[in-house]
């Protein structure tokens, strides 16, 4: 049985994620720091510890298992500018790292648009960096690319849809509001568990 390792598992995303994933035929670890164990969904293995001590964790990874990397700054906006260097990129790199050293050349990645944005701009080079260093370690990567994941308490943005939709047919503006456009949170873990589901079973068929 094909081993998923996922970080941030208990955030945003991940929560939906896992609930979903523990439907179908995988055997799912998730890496949770102290006191987010009553997050997990019943069937999901769990390993306590802090992502930035690898340390600590490293060697309860099962080899060759299928790495997803949620974990990032909850809320990401430009005041956050310091946290995306010490906790998005710091953690890819360390959570990237351990896949290498644990026999995975599959990892997902849970990036950001990459449309250039003036208001966002230090986030979306943490993510760029992110995405190099998983390529300078040769990984089989899959990298997700939305603006903004729409659900609960993430709702504010559909103000803004009808804005949205009139750029999009403007030449001018099309390429940049079609690379903002946002998805929600449905959609976001549909992709993720197609993405395992297919994606990834075709790819270990074909090396058989």
């Amino acid at each position: 049985m094909q081993t998923l390792f996922i970080t941030g598992g208990t955030g945003y995303i991940g929560s939906i994620l896992m609930n979903s994933l523990s439907k179908v035929e995988f055997r799912i670890i998730a890496l949770v720091r102290p006191g987010s164990e009553h997050k997990v969904p019943s069937g999901v293995e769990l390993i306590i510890a802090d992502v930035f001590k690898p340390e600590e964790w490293i060697a309860k990874v099962p080899l060759d298992s299928i790495f997803i990397h949620l974990l990032g700054v909850a809320h990401p906006s430009p005041a956050k500018k310091n946290l995306f260097q010490t906790i998005d990129l710091r953690a890819v790199k360390i959570v990237a790292t351990a896949a290498k050293e644990t026999q995975s050349k599959k990892f997902i990645y849970l990036s950001v648009a990459m449309e250039p944005s003036s208001i966002m701009k230090d986030f979306q080079e943490a993510k760029i960096k992110g995405e190099e260093y998983i390529i300078s370690l040769n990984l089989i990567h899959v990298f997700i690319r939305p603006w903004y994941v729409l659900g609960p308490g993430h709702w504010w943005p559909y103000l803004l849809f009808p804005l949205f939709k009139l750029l999009e047919i403007i030449p001018a503006t099309a390429k940049k509001a079609k690379a903002y456009g946002f998805v929600n949170i449905k959609q976001m873990v549909s992709s993720l568990v197609f993405i395992v589901n297919h994606i990834w079973m075709k790819f270990l068929m074909y090396l058989k």
